[in-house]
């Protein structure tokens, strides 16, 4: 009997697509294929998708199935029988990137800062602010990055950058070990300038030490002890938790390298380490980021998980019909768009909430209004 080749009598297709040996396929997340076998009489087939078993029918000469691909990027086996086949799922182009977030995320409050203005607030509000000042942005920011800066950093931690340093000391002449040339010099001044006959009792000599105490390695201690402190403000500002972050911290700063680096106050340059070295150019980049987000003085009164990438779209198509009302004119009043508290000011869109632009003659621009039978002037007969 013939030997079973998948790549020649296995074929799929996604929809509109064409037929094509399933080798050569290029397989998305989250698609729906279908897939036929040709044969040439029917048979009993054992065939799975990541050993999942995948049901079909069979017709003349040929076995017709369908399947839909795992909702994730990665390896994907096909069997049949005791043939098997490895391919590769790769991302859905409607996927949200990580950069689409964080830009979507800029849009909306850029935009809320803009129809601040037009608020009608009588509270005075800070919107310039003190540089590096909190906001949701920030926090979210943290939350999703801080495992990137321990990876970072737990590997700046095991090669840290060191240098030898030259340190003079008098030492008493019995525990003198070695004479360098240095040390020769010292001994020739001293003993002219003073007339002496002997040796004096002690005796300078030169020591060379591996320190750690770098001008980059004080960079990386500063920049964490601001992160502890920023984190410190996050607590007491919005109460959240920030005891795993600080656990991190402080093992930093007190059980590593770190404990005996100097801080100073100079002003941050760009060495040719801090260039070269991986760990550290990261560590610079990562801490960059952290403050990008000083300009944005609007947050959110609540997170948005990563997962529910559906509700910041929402927002974001909201806050894009309120940029082109704006722009054309027609904004009144966004009053209900913003909580204020006693130092901050928050943007208030969630669902129910029924957050209210109010437009020029008499129109009005809601947020995920709910309807529902006693909702005047539009109403819905049912349900909600």
């Amino acid at each position: 009997m013939e030997q079973l080749n998948i790549g020649d009598k296995l074929k799929v297709k996604s929809r509109g697509g064409d037929w094509v040996p399933i080798d050569k396929a290029y397989f998305r997340e989250a698609t729906e294929y279908e897939w036929r076998y040709s044969c040439e009489q029917t048979q009993y087939l054992d065939i799975r998708m990541n050993n999942f078993p995948l049901s079909y029918s069979s017709k003349d000469n040929e076995i017709n199935g369908m399947f839909v691909t795992p909702f994730q990027v990665g390896n994907i086996t096909f069997k049949i029988n005791s043939e098997s086949l490895d391919s590769y799922i790769y991302p859905d182009s409607r996927k949200m990137t990580e950069h689409q977030y964080q830009q979507m995320l800029k849009e909306i409050l850029d935009e809320a800062a803009l129809c601040f203005e037009l608020s009608g607030l009588s509270q005075s509000i800070d919107m310039s602010g003190l540089t590096r000042e909190i906001s949701w942005p920030q926090w979210n920011y943290i939350q999703t990055e801080f495992k990137k800066l321990e990876r970072i950093v737990g590997k700046l931690l095991d090669k840290p950058h060191r240098f030898l340093k030259n340190q003079n000391e008098l030492v008493l002449k019995e525990k003198v070990k070695s004479i360098t040339v240095g040390t020769e010099r010292w001994l020739e001044k001293q003993m002219k300038f003073e007339s002496m006959t002997r040796l004096p009792s002690y005796i300078n000599i030169s020591k060379r030490e591996e320190t750690f105490n770098t001008f980059e390695n004080q960079y990386v201690k500063r920049c964490i002890q601001q992160l502890g402190w920023l984190l410190d403000v996050y607590q007491k500002e919005i109460n959240v938790s920030v005891n795993h972050y600080k656990s991190k911290i402080n093992y930093w700063l007190h059980r590593t390298f770190l404990k005996d680096v100097t801080v100073t106050e100079k002003s941050t340059s760009i060495t040719q380490v801090m260039k070269k070295h991986p760990q550290y150019r990261q560590t610079k980049t990562w801490f960059d980021e952290l403050y990008q987000f000083k300009d944005y003085k609007i947050g959110f009164d609540y997170q948005i998980p990563l997962k529910e990438t559906f509700a910041l779209y929402e927002m974001w198509c909201y806050m894009k019909i309120l940029k082109y009302l704006r722009l054309q004119g027609l904004v009144e009043n966004t009053n209900d768009l913003y909580k204020v508290s006693k130092s901050s000011v928050f943007l208030d869109l969630a669902t129910n909430k029924e957050s209210r632009v109010q437009l020029k003659k008499g129109a009005n621009l809601y947020f995920q209004r709910m309807y529902q039978s006693n909702t005047k002037k539009f109403y819905t007969y049912t349900h909600p």
